[in-house]
């Protein structure tokens, strides 16, 4: 079976993977609105460490969902002992297993940009209330890459498209969001304390980690990362 980029998060032990770290998940949850009342889902919910911190801040119910089974073990593992209601699913988030109207908050981080973007994105249309709320911290180009460079790229983490900032809010407002604010996220640092299991690593995972290292080195002036937060 063909290792992908989320089999290597998933075999390296990496709790949150995306830009900004955790440092900039929990920035940006103190701008929100959170409390007991609030339904929140973390579409993409890996190995549920921004679940956790939701449900234990806020006491409020969070759903995760993620594809990968490794990760979402680990998630339920999590879920378990917290006493604040955290329900953790295994699907795809372009076809949320969630009825409309379900939540107050939608949460990507790094995620949508690894799916059929448009899909996924009227999927978190749908099952936000209204006056809810879709945050993404995605992955965003930010200086002009050639064919060769793009397809590179995208070849490596499973993109079906790379989009600019503009780019993604005209698919946001294509979605049914009529506000969309964003702002770059700082540069991917790992987080304190994240260890890579690297010695641990077979030889296909560990080649993978050296290219995925390299293409961030190459591609660090024209490829980062923006922090959209959408209203309907």
């Amino acid at each position: 079976m063909t290792k992908n980029y989320a089999d290597l998060l998933a075999a390296l032990h990496i709790n949150g993977a995306h830009p900004g770290s955790f440092k900039q998940t929990k920035r940006m949850l103190n701008t929100l609105e959170l409390n007991k009342q609030s339904n929140v889902l973390d579409a993409g919910c890996g190995t549920g460490q921004t679940i956790a911190y939701i449900a234990q801040k806020y006491a409020c119910t969070v759903y995760g969902i993620d594809q990968h089974e490794e990760m979402i073990q680990k998630a339920r593992r999590r879920a378990a002992e917290i006493p604040s209601p955290v329900r953790v699913f295994k699907g795809n988030i372009e076809e949320l297993p969630f009825e409309e109207n379900s939540f107050d908050l939608v949460l990507s981080e790094s995620v949508t940009a690894f799916t059929q973007v448009r899909k996924a994105l009227k999927e978190y249309r749908r099952v936000l209330k209204p006056n809810g709320t879709l945050v993404m911290n995605e992955m965003t180009k930010i200086g002009h890459l050639d064919p060769d460079e793009q397809a590179e790229f995208k070849a490596f983490y499973g993109f079906s498209e790379l989009l600019e900032e503009k780019e993604w809010k005209n698919f946001l407002a294509s979605a049914g969001f009529e506000q969309v604010d964003s702002a770059r996220v700082p540069a991917y640092k790992d987080a304190p304390g994240e260890v890579y299991h690297i010695e641990k690593l077979d030889k296909a995972y560990n080649d993978m980690l050296m290219h995925h290292q390299l293409l961030t080195e190459k591609y660090a002036s024209k490829v980062g990362a923006c922090l959209y937060v959408c209203h309907d």
